[in-house]
């Protein structure tokens, strides 16, 4: 079981471990591409080809090589490591026992006021403290996950799966912005990874949500 985690935890990790959600018990056991998806896969249109082979920018590449100029290759005493701990052979650990200001010369709470704010790496001006809009109401959030069968809309777990509650979760970050289309059901999982590459998300979620709202409708 993963660490802090309960003997009966119905995350989707603990179930996994357990071999709960294996053959049968999985939440797609069963089910199968529609004729149309298999068509769109077989031939993808140009405008899907031309995504696939879009060549990356120069910078991208520029970064990536000096990316590698700059990574050293492994050490053989890590490589050693590597191989026991494949093999089962248990490695004892240098820091067993010592505290985080020994091993980092600075206390946890002071690293933690260090990080805050501005100094976080996903500081995005203060967004978190913005209020919500009124008409963000405990129903509406009812409706959303009735809209969405209380399933998260990126992993595809249901709510009895997860054990907990669906986040509902702005599409834009805009807090103020309530309207339907832009409110989507996701696990607390889903939601925190939605905090970073937030271009990307907003454009998959949205054509994610075309899809539902075609279904509701």
């Amino acid at each position: 079981m993963p660490k802090g985690h309960k003997p009966n935890c119905k995350c989707f990790i603990c179930k996994a471990k357990r071999g709960e959600t294996k053959g049968e018990n999985h939440s797609q056991f069963g089910t199968h591409h529609s004729e149309e998806t298999l068509k769109k896969m077989r031939n993808p249109s140009e405008e899907t080809l031309k995504k696939m082979r879009k060549p990356r920018s120069k910078e991208a590449c520029a970064n990536i090589k000096e990316g590698c100029k700059k990574r050293k290759p492994p050490t053989e005493e890590s490589n050693r490591k590597r191989r026991e701990t494949q093999l089962g052979i248990p490695n004892p650990s240098k820091l067993k026992g010592k505290k985080y200001v020994d091993i980092y010369g600075v206390g946890a709470e002071d690293q933690c006021v260090k990080r805050r704010g501005a100094n976080s790496g996903t500081w995005r001006g203060g967004v978190s403290k913005s209020i919500y809009a009124d008409d963000l109401t405990d129903r509406l959030k009812k409706y959303i996950r009735d809209r969405d069968e209380h399933t998260c809309q990126i992993c595809k777990l249901r709510e009895e799966q997860i054990g907990r509650t669906l986040c509902v979760h702005h599409i834009d970050y805009d807090k103020r912005n309530s309207a339907e289309e832009n409110l989507i059901s996701l696990c607390i999982n889903c939601h925190v990874a939605t905090n970073h590459n937030r271009e990307y998300w907003t454009e998959r979620l949205t054509e994610r949500l075309k899809g539902v709202l075609c279904l509701f409708l």
